[in-house]
């Protein structure tokens, strides 16, 4: 099945993320004055999540014992290198980023929310056991998991980005996972989008997700107001971040 570009289900447009180079290279920031901002900045530990929070998250069951949280590599074992190799696998299973319950409780804290590129529905089904209300969007995986027999985490409906928005409105948090690498759709949903607050989770420009337009528009019109480390994959150095509307001027 070739991934719709405008489907959350396939960041890596034609990269492999077993290949031998670092998919997800450190950006110098002196290198380009346009950049504004370190494109990958540490995480910080955010709000605690929530202590009642009791997630079935298989997911995380899966890797915890090979994975990181806040990208720090000091920890690298023989089973964080198997779950790299395996990683391909392990997304379309579930997702290209890894849920704790920090960043659930974090996205569940900003609903409702309108999740464009969603996918299976992995997190969508998450932030539903969290109690939070979010609408789960996908231009294509509704129809590539009926030709499979495969069951969705979670209701998706078959929208792009650009139709989820036109349809939901401006109301809703816009949460974005992993947007394609390279392609235009995530900026076009920033550019249509008229809400107050986006919630990302992926890397850093330059490194695998999306393409400049998006991280242009997202550091131009929004605020970075909070940065969630979520378990990571050697390598990668994915994160949830909350970014507000900037009405200064």
């Amino acid at each position: 099945m070739t991934p719709d570009p405008d489907s959350g289900s396939d960041p890596d447009s034609g990269s492999d993320p077993d290949s031998g180079s670092d998919p997800n290279p450190t950006p110098d920031p002196d290198s380009d004055p346009d950049s504004g901002s370190d494109p990958n900045p540490t995480p910080d530990s955010g709000s605690d999540p929530d202590p009642d929070l009791d997630l079935d998250n298989p997911y995380l069951d899966a890797v915890e014992e090979g994975v990181a949280v806040g990208a720090c590599r000091a920890t690298l074992s023989d089973r964080g290198l198997e779950l790299a190799r395996h990683r391909r696998h392990l997304a379309e299973e579930y997702a290209w980023g890894i849920p704790n319950a920090q960043a659930v409780a974090t996205l569940r804290d900003h609903d409702p929310i309108l999740e464009v590129g969603a996918g299976n529905g992995y997190w969508a089904w998450l932030v539903e056991q969290a109690g939070g209300d979010v609408v789960a969007t996908d231009p294509v995986a509704p129809t590539w998991a009926a030709a499979d027999d495969v069951e969705l985490y979670a209701d998706v409906e078959p929208l792009s980005a650009v139709e989820a928005i036109d349809r939901y409105g401006h109301d809703r948090t816009l949460f974005v996972c992993w947007p394609s690498e390279g392609m235009a759709w995530p900026a076009d949903v920033l550019a249509a989008y008229e809400g107050e607050t986006v919630v990302y989770v992926g890397t850093g420009r330059g490194a695998c997700n999306a393409d400049h337009g998006f991280h242009r528009r997202l550091f131009d019109g929004f605020e970075l107001d909070e940065t969630v480390a979520i378990p990571t994959y050697d390598t990668c150095t994915d994160r949830l971040e909350v970014w507000r509307r900037d009405r200064s001027e």
